[in-house]
């Protein structure tokens, strides 16, 4: 019974660890060391990632079938590798060169809300952030408007 208890530990400290690193919705990931596989060296400090979507806004509409650049300011201390834009939680594009910008073709999207997230990975890999999501509306023309934001 005591074995089941400290993995319930472990899973809850694992879980705040994540929830709890960074501000606006930012988490940064590190790997620890394994002294049940010898590694007893403590892992160095995470690494500052930070990361903002500029472009879109929370709640555009955006029509049907068009594209739509996707930006987004982001930093890391070690340097940015890359940064990924993802829909819906797919990724659909990666860009390792600032400005950090996607165009993301609309077309086989449906009608209705989608959720925009980037993530930014540092050079010193594992570290990472992801963005808080920003909802837009995918719009048709001629259609009736989405309902409003909740």
């Amino acid at each position: 019974m005591h074995q089941h208890l400290a993995v319930a530990v472990i899973f809850v400290s694992i879980a705040l660890v994540i929830s709890g690193c960074g501000g606006g919705g930012s988490s940064v990931i590190q790997n620890g060391g394994d002294p049940q596989n010898g590694d007893d060296e403590p892992d160095p400090p995470p690494p500052s990632v930070s990361l903002v979507i500029t472009s879109p806004n929370e709640s555009a509409y955006i029509e049907e079938g068009s594209v739509q650049t996707i930006s987004a300011d982001a930093s890391a201390s070690a340097g940015v590798d890359r940064v990924e834009f993802i829909v819906d939680g797919a990724p659909i594009g990666t860009d390792s060169s600032a400005p950090y910008s996607w165009s993301w073709n609309t077309t086989g999207y449906s009608v209705g809300s989608h959720a925009i997230t980037v993530t930014v990975y540092d050079r010193s890999v594992p570290a990472y952030s992801t963005s808080r999501s920003v909802n837009v509306y995918v719009v048709s023309l001629g259609g009736p408007p989405p309902p409003p934001p909740i």
